[in-house]
């Protein structure tokens, strides 16, 4: 303990008044006594600076040199006080960062959303939880998650579920959508089954009910081909047949290439709540075409240090040719959906004209849908 406080313990001046000097410096070197500014005065006396806590050794060796110690000036310790005063002041710090984050763990600062349906757009969903209370910076002891979470479902019909859970500073949403049943088959009521689509029957398998149509024959839209009997009210069948398949995509037959001119600007700036507040201001940039990158990053206190960067670009003068493989790819997507039904694939084309594609397939899909049989 003695070593650990002895630095701040102070300084002395004093005068040793010894019979050899010399052997009283190397009595202070062997026991590690550290003697600075050191005058002589005579050939008995030497004025020195040493640390105040050495006082009892240096008296100690002075008296084994046949000598005494003269304190001549001792300062009050001011090292200890200065130390005294940044410790008290880290210490300060120290408590004041704690009640920070004491009182930021009372507030919400971070809404992550695990689970949404597609149909429902994010902000529609944000926006109804705001307006049931769920928001960034609220007071945590007065959150109710199941209050919140049916404040926000009366205001969205199309979810079926929404769960809001806290942890900490944070808040976890996962909402499901309404699955939609299908509406049970009335029992009453006469149904046949109509061509939905031209083309040539080549499978025909009644369940239930009157064929008025065979293999072989080519049918219209709206015709029909399977009616109710006298022993059922509803018509059922399995009806397939080749069909002419065709749909049309159009995409620019050029694009203007987009070249970036070299300016950029990096503006920082602090997030308080929804206060930004910017280190600089101004920029470099005139152009109003230009693209925006923002990085924000958030710590557990309600601030967030965020950059701003501003890339400037402008149109170019060259042309080149769009590439095809989008609308190709959207066409393929189209006739997969459109086969996903049983159907089958027997020929396809892809033609261009100008800037439109056309996907010409024949194809074999089923040609029946239900019709009330009273209208």
């Amino acid at each position: 303990m003695d070593k650990l406080f002895r630095p701040y313990m102070g300084r002395m001046q004093a005068e040793a008044q010894v019979c050899d000097k010399a052997a009283f410096l190397n009595l202070c070197a062997r026991e590690g006594i550290r003697l600075s500014d050191t005058e002589s005065i005579d050939d008995f006396s030497l004025r020195f600076r040493a640390e105040a806590a050495e006082r009892e050794r240096l008296e100690t060796l002075a008296q084994r040199c046949g000598g005494s110690i003269r304190i001549l000036r001792e300062s009050a310790g001011e090292r200890l006080r200065s130390a005294l005063r940044s410790h008290a002041a880290a210490g300060a710090v120290t408590v004041l960062f704690s009640l920070l984050l004491l009182l930021s763990s009372l507030f919400l600062w971070e809404i992550d959303f695990r689970e949404h349906p597609d149909g429902l757009p994010l902000w529609e969903l944000q926006g109804a939880l705001q307006s049931a209370g769920l928001r960034k910076g609220a007071f945590l002891p007065a959150l109710s998650p199941e209050l919140l979470a049916s404040r926000a479902l009366e205001q969205l019909p199309e979810l079926e579920s929404l769960t809001v859970n806290i942890r900490g500073s944070r808040a976890l949403i996962s909402a499901k959508g309404r699955t939609e049943r299908p509406e049970p088959e009335p029992e009453t009521g006469s149904v046949r089954l109509t061509a939905d689509r031209r083309g040539v029957i080549t499978e025909l398998r009644v369940l239930s009910g009157t064929a008025l149509v065979n293999p072989g024959m080519a049918v219209e839209p709206g015709e029909a081909l399977v009616v109710p009997s006298a022993t059922a009210n509803r018509a059922r069948a399995e009806i397939r047949g080749r069909c002419l398949w065709e749909k049309s995509a159009f995409f620019p037959s050029a694009a203007r290439e987009v070249k970036a001119t070299g300016g950029r600007k990096v503006i920082r700036g602090l997030i308080f709540g929804k206060r930004c507040i910017f280190f600089q201001r101004g920029s470099s940039i005139l152009r109003p075409e230009c693209g925006k990158m923002y990085d924000v990053s958030s710590c557990a206190l309600p601030l967030g240090l965020f950059t701003l960067t501003l890339t400037e670009w402008e149109n170019g003068n060259g042309e080149k040719t769009a590439p095809e493989s989008i609308g190709e790819r959207a066409l393929l997507q189209t006739l997969d959906a459109e086969l996903s039904d049983g159907g089958e694939l027997l020929t396809a084309a892809m033609n261009r004209s100008g800037g439109t594609l056309t996907l010409r397939c024949e194809c074999i899909l089923p040609l029946c849908r239900e019709e009330s049989a009273e209208n």
